[in-house]
């Protein structure tokens, strides 16, 4: 397995999303949906987009981005986009 930074563009996780999507984990689609707007692209300082791959196959992916919320001037990072395929769970 191989652990790499991808791009929100990538369309490579689309089978994550249709496994999220059939056990009531629909955030997914809003990461794709995001990558092609541009609306997320993690490009911020500090931000980034990790895949886990097995082979050619993403089984897990996770964001992180700056927290938009966060008001005290300090870097605060917010975990988004976190799933893992269920055959690579545990």
């Amino acid at each position: 397995m191989m652990l790499r930074q991808y791009q929100p563009t990538e369309l490579d996780c689309q089978s994550l999303a249709l496994e999220a999507r059939a056990t009531n984990h629909p955030f997914l689609d809003r990461h794709i949906a995001d990558g092609r707007s541009g609306a997320n692209r993690f490009d911020k300082p500090g931000e980034c987009l990790i895949g886990l791959f097995d082979g050619e196959r993403l089984v897990a992916v996770g964001g992180l981005n700056s927290d938009p919320y966060d008001t005290s001037g300090r870097a605060v990072g917010r975990l988004r986009h976190v799933y893992v395929a269920q055959s690579h769970r545990r």
